[in-house]
């Protein structure tokens, strides 16, 4: 049976179906049977193995050139060297693997804590499970900003609609029904009484029944059919471009070699060494490394980021962090606590004990005494009650609502009179914004001006105000009539002021993001007065004018549009629309980052380059958002930021370093190559030294990175690095030739090979230390443990790799001489200086404003 049939079946019978109750819901015995019956709710879905992650690492250009090498080494039947390109390509892929896929067991562990989860009656208790453990014939509550968990039938509904875009294509939300329909609906747009699995709440409430679960649910049987589209940031685009660039370079210049070779030199060299020559060489100018030190940063970023609660759901996001610019968020929870108080009440009418009841009333509902409910309004109610007065709020019963929701800016409830025995049956209470709750009360323009004076002073200390005004009605003319149509005449009861303390962390947090050129704006629906006062406490804003409005807004030009979401910092009352306007704006010239938590904050979530949600957020925003945090706060989001930045100075750091100095000796090799009647460097050879630099190459990933590098955003600056690479390419050229004209002569080609293998791997690793930072290297951040480590490592093994068995017999090594391994440190203390002085010039001179 599919959802058709349960859109024209009543309540009754599907209730006599599964075994439940609109009531009660399902009691223990029943569970039992519908899940072994029915299953869980759970999508079957294909989890990535770790062989699936092992499979993504050969997907690089520069991985599938290393691979085509290592197979026309074994064509032209170089075993050895086919053995040593397959090594490099292995130990390679390992690294990448074996990071990306810790980091993803790390992620999946977080992600534990996100499980969505549902409201629902079982045993005749309001309980919230996992949304997985839903079987049919559960009842479930919905709200606005809810994911529907299964498919449903609507048994109850207030207002309630949904957007069904997810499954449907059809943008304007679908209202919602409880009757049973007459017809047999076509589609699921004639389904007008059925909530399907995967479609979100838009606004009010609804009850509706489990009839279908996991892949029986209509968004199950097409689940196999979709397709997840992967987002890719510029930067790895760069780097794909990059790979690309090279290959090119290196087909062009080798074919050219060979062709050169051929004509001058035919008899000196066969055409299968000449050929293996330029396949070592290929190997040589390859940043073999590439793939794993972006993958390794990445990874790394995820983890360091996943021990400080923050859960990343799309890997590249991490560098997309480094890149931004402007931080936009909500002050509730992110510049304040977010744990609310009562600061004072003011209730003309009313005593004070009865005010609190019925802000306790217009909340969420008490399952039971100790049961704390989730909103810091009702908490900050529930704070000031007595044992007596929870026992007085059980008598009450939750008739209907209609969910607060940021276009009304306030929330109905309809519960049956508990407080006193007379002809009013029914009482009904509205909370809310004060201006919508006074223009429904029955209040004189004398005591309107007087209360609006005092929410002014308490909004001069930072505090929200809400207002609470009720309905005693009769049962007479309830029926078939939404309760929004008795929202009127009401009697005003109470103005709560409600204090949300500031955040001890936030002006460090502050601090911390002006020193890293980031500008933080606050874009919240609260009043212009309360945001302005927290922003001047923060030292956000000088001026408590120099706030803009959402009304303001809307009467603007789009060209002042465009200037006052550059030069304001504070935008308050502003609607969900205005949200997406503002970061829509933003972006036109700069990389933006949102943080939001409610289902209005989803359209700016999406459209944001980084967009934030937290734990407690609905699952619309959580949907939309790229990275959760688990611990909602400004210094979380910066923190993430550093992380960022990090990943991407070290990532690009390598690629400079590494494509400077492999062109650089990939050029002077071929080009002395023609001069001399030998190879400067046997194919072997140039593998080895590939094989060894890669240690400290990849250990860049792991740097420390100055203060310095991570003041201003990141972004990929192509022209900088080709410049660069040029540059200090040339150098490296120079010395090598510098060194070949000193050792040709007094040299046989043994060792002359051997002391060239030395001082190419020498100068790499010195070239780091002069590349990793801007500054004078006696001047810059120490450099990481393992950086140094492998570095050191890399030099010694290089030394000794020549005197022994296997560096003779495999590589054809000789026993280089004392002094000349000291003209080799000699030469490349000189290259290094020269480097050093180099690259202040380059930096003061040719980019001194460029940030990468």
């Amino acid at each position: 049976m599919n959802f058709l049939d349960y859109a024209c079946k009543s309540s009754q019978d599907i209730e006599k179906e599964f075994g439940s109750s609109v009531k009660f819901g399902l009691n223990d015995n029943q569970l039992i049977i519908n899940k072994n019956k029915y299953g869980s709710n759970i999508l079957i879905k294909k989890e990535k193995t770790w062989f699936d992650f092992l499979l993504l690492q050969y997907g690089s250009p520069i991985i599938i050139l290393l691979i085509g090498a290592a197979y026309a080494s074994l064509f032209l039947e170089e075993y050895i060297n086919a053995i040593a390109i397959f090594c490099i390509v292995i130990i390679n892929t390992f690294i990448s693997f074996y990071q990306e896929y810790m980091a993803s067991r790390q992620v999946r562990i977080l992600q534990d804590y996100l499980e969505q989860k549902s409201r629902i009656i079982r045993n005749g208790k309001e309980i919230f499970i996992e949304s997985k453990k839903l079987v049919p014939g559960d009842i479930v509550i919905l709200g606005s900003g809810d994911h529907i968990p299964a498919d449903v039938r609507f048994i109850e509904v207030s207002s309630l609609s949904v957007n069904e875009s997810s499954l449907s294509g059809e943008s304007v939300p679908v209202i919602k029904k409880s009757e049973q329909l007459d017809f047999i609906p076509k589609n699921i747009f004639c389904a007008y009484n059925i909530g399907f699995s995967g479609t979100v709440v838009v606004s009010g409430i609804g009850k509706g029944i489990v009839f279908a679960t996991g892949q029986e649910t209509s968004f199950g049987k097409i689940s196999d059919f979709t397709i997840t589209t992967v987002h890719e940031t510029k930067f790895f685009k760069n780097i794909k471009k990059i790979s690309y660039f090279l290959i090119k370079i290196i087909v062009v210049t080798l074919c050219c070699l060979i062709i050169l070779h051929i004509i001058f030199k035919p008899s000196v060299v066969s055409i299968s060494e000449l050929l293996m020559f330029a396949v070592a060489l290929a190997v040589g100018i390859a940043p073999e490394a590439l793939p794993s030190i972006s993958t390794f940063s990445l990874s790394r970023g995820a983890i360091l980021l996943a021990k400080n609660k923050v859960i990343v759901k799309r890997l590249s996001s991490i560098e997309d962090l480094g890149g931004l610019e402007i931080i936009c968020t909500d002050k509730t929870g992110t510049i304040t606590e977010n744990k609310l108080t009562i600061e004072d009440i003011n209730s003309p009418f009313y005593d004070y004990k009865k005010s609190l009841i019925y802000m306790a009333l217009s909340g969420l509902r008490p399952i039971a005494k100790r049961d704390r409910p989730v909103h810091p309004f009702d908490n900050a109610a529930w704070d000031k009650l007595s044992p007596d007065d929870f026992d007085l709020l059980l008598k009450y019963k939750r008739i209907d609502e209609i969910p607060f929701d940021s276009k009304h800016r306030r929330n109905l409830v309809l519960v049956k009179n508990g407080f006193e025995k007379n002809e009013h049956e029914f009482v009904l209470i509205v909370n809310g914004d004060y201006e919508e709750v006074a223009a429904r009360s029955k209040l004189s323009q004398a005591e309107k001006d007087n209360l609006r004076e005092w929410i002014n002073q308490k909004a001069k200390i930072g505090c929200r105000v809400i207002a609470i005004a009720k309905k005693d009605m009769s049962s007479i003319g309830l029926e078939g009539k939404n309760i929004s149509d008795y929202e009127n005449n009401m009697d005003f009861i109470a103005l709560i002021a409600l204090f949300d303390p500031i955040r001890k962390t936030v002006k460090y947090s502050l601090d911390t993001a002006r020193k890293l050129g980031l500008q933080v704006k606050i874009i919240t629906g609260d009043d212009s007065a309360i945001a302005g006062n927290i922003a001047l406490q923060i030292d956000l804003i000088r001026n408590i004018q120099d706030i803009v409005t959402g009304e303001e807004f809307a009467i603007m030009s789009d060209k002042e549009k465009e200037r006052i979401a550059q030069v304001v910092s504070v935008f308050a009352r502003f609607l969900p629309e205005q949200k997406y306007e503002i970061i829509k704006i933003l972006k036109k010239g700069k990389s933006v980052g949102y943080l939001g938590d409610g289902i209005n904050d989803a359209p700016a979530l999406k459209e944001a380059d980084v967009g934030f949600a937290v734990q407690g957020a609905v699952d619309i925003a959580k949907d939309a958002a790229d990275i959760i945090l688990l611990k909602k706060s400004l210094i979380t989001v910066v923190e993430g930021i550093i992380i960022g930045r990090t990943v991407f100075v070290n990532t690009f750091n390598y690629l400079k370093i590494t494509l400077a100095s492999n062109l650089g000796n990939f050029f002077s090799i071929a080009a002395i190559s023609l001069f001399i009647p030998f190879l400067p460097l046997l194919p072997l050879q140039i593998l080895l030294v590939n094989l060894l630099s890669d240690s400290p190459m990849i250990a860049i990933s792991t740097d420390n990175v100055s203060a310095q590098e991570l003041a201003c955003p990141t972004s990929y600056n192509l022209k900088h690095l080709i410049v660069f690479i040029l540059i200090f390419g040339v150098i490296s050229s120079i010395f090598d030739f510098v060194f070949f004209f000193k050792f040709y002569k007094l040299s046989y080609p043994g060792l002359l090979q051997t002391n060239w293998f030395i001082f190419s791997i020498l100068t790499e690793v010195l070239f780091i230390f002069s590349g990793r930072t801007k500054k004078l290297f006696i001047k810059a951040l120490r450099p990481s443990y393992w950086l140094l480590s492998f570095s050191i490592i890399t030099i010694l093994s290089t030394i000794i790799i020549p005197f022994t068995e296997i560096g003779k017999r495999v590589f054809s090594f000789v026993n280089p001489s004392f002094s000349g391994i000291l003209i080799i440190f000699g030469i490349g203390a000189a290259y290094f200086i020269s480097c050093e002085i180099f690259k202040l010039f380059y930096y003061k001179f040719i980019y001194p404003n460029n940030n990468y």
